[in-house]
């Protein structure tokens, strides 16, 4: 009877929704991202180093430079002013 039991809880958490962002798959994000991590790279910095001076958590600082989540466009201009960079918006 146990086992039984065991079983059915398994079958009810196996079909637990995810919750996460899909990957981003826009192109002006992904120049965001590559942008931010290239110039982590020049000024050498971690992530971790970045996150702090950013006020940020180092894994949304990963998920940022590896499209992983869905940036507020306030997160993305607080990373850039702290690597020196410049976001500018074209629409054509």
């Amino acid at each position: 009877m146990k086992y039984h039991r065991h079983k059915k809880v398994r079958r009810l958490f196996a079909n637990k929704p995810v919750y996460a962002y899909p990957p981003v798959k826009a192109e002006w994000l992904k120049t965001i991202s590559e942008e931010a991590k290239l110039a982590r790279y020049r000024h050498h910095l971690s992530q971790a180093a970045l996150a702090k001076l950013a006020q940020t958590s180092q894994s949304e600082i990963s998920q940022l430079e590896t499209g992983k989540s869905n940036p507020t466009v306030e997160f993305i201009e607080r990373v850039a002013r702290k690597l020196g960079l410049v976001i500018t918006v074209s629409i054509e």
